[in-house]
């Protein structure tokens, strides 16, 4: 099919520049489409107005495909069950096509919306979900995907309201990836942010996802850049030095400061040789400012340090 052949070429894309993370190889890649493939069987419909969604608005089509495909890999990593993980990718796929009714001139304005044309925006989440549920193929945990896609478990998302448990995991699983594709992406008002900006996005505003969930994304991606700084279970603060792609959780750090916060002496520290030593796994990230650390100096120790 069409979208499967898409889905491929956005697979290798996003793989070639670094956004599905460390975690996420070929063979998974792949594993997804395939996932794709099985779950679109029968849905002529759904795909007829995919279709169209191309034809008329090609970003928001490249966007859909790739809000899809983080969504299974995102998914599988969560260890979604199979029929949960087809209807999450169909309605990934499928989440933004209630913007078929939205004039092209705004979602195309390079500039920030008037409040009017953010509310004309806002309600392509229950156009979609009318669009669709009119086709009458669509199961359940996809239509929630498409209709619910921009609610937050605290409450303040759209259009509904809805908050906590009444918000089905693979819609927020779909939310997640969603915002991180929508932040790595150009757009029409400004250019691509990092995945490691997008990760410090997705922390500072974890109360609408899930804090659980947002640690969980970030342990997905493996998003732990060199030079960041993190916290340690121990409490212990620690500057990243060099990631490892076979274990991404566990990079080589540089221990800045004690639990009990007092500085120490600057020493590496491999945390994939200690993965099961309790204190030693990266409990999250943390912005230098916060706690007055230069990391710049003290990376380009630890680099000195990995070379000796």
């Amino acid at each position: 099919m069409a979208q499967r052949r898409a889905l491929k070429r956005a697979a290798q894309t996003m793989l070639d520049t670094g956004r599905l993370g460390l975690a996420v190889s070929v063979d998974s890649a792949w594993a997804c489409v395939e996932t794709l493939a099985t779950a679109s069987a029968g849905h002529d419909a759904a795909s007829l107005w995919l279709d169209e969604l191309q034809a008329r608005d090609p970003a928001t089509h490249v966007h859909s495909l790739n809000v899809c495909l983080m969504t299974l890999a995102f998914g599988r990593y969560l260890g979604l069950d199979r029929d949960e993980l087809e209807q999450a990718a169909l309605g990934a796929l499928l989440h933004d096509i209630g913007k078929l009714h939205t004039p092209l001139d705004i979602l195309n304005k390079p500039g920030a919306l008037s409040s009017e044309e953010f509310a004309v925006l806002r309600r392509h989440p229950e156009d979609g979900y009318r669009l669709l549920r009119e086709c009458r193929q669509l199961p359940p945990i996809a239509l929630s995907v498409v209709r619910d896609h921009h609610e937050r478990v605290d409450g303040s998302g759209y259009p509904r309201g809805l908050c906590g448990s009444r918000i089905h995991t693979a819609v927020m699983v779909t939310a997640v990836a969603d915002v991180y594709e929508a932040i790595t992406s150009d757009r029409c008002y400004r250019s691509a942010m990092t995945p490691q900006q997008a990760v410090r996005i997705l922390q500072a505003g974890a109360k609408h996802y899930g804090r659980d969930l947002i640690q969980e994304f970030v342990h997905f991606l493996g998003v732990y850049p060199d030079g960041s700084l993190v916290e340690l279970t121990s409490g212990a603060l620690a500057v990243v030095i060099r990631r490892q792609r076979l274990s991404t959780e566990a990079p080589v750090v540089l221990q800045l400061r004690e639990p009990d916060g007092t500085v120490c002496d600057h020493r590496l520290v491999d945390l994939a040789l200690l993965e099961n030593v309790p204190g030693w796994q990266i409990k999250r990230t943390v912005e230098p400012a916060e706690v007055g650390i230069d990391t710049v100096p003290a990376a380009a120790d630890g680099a000195e340090l990995l070379m000796a």
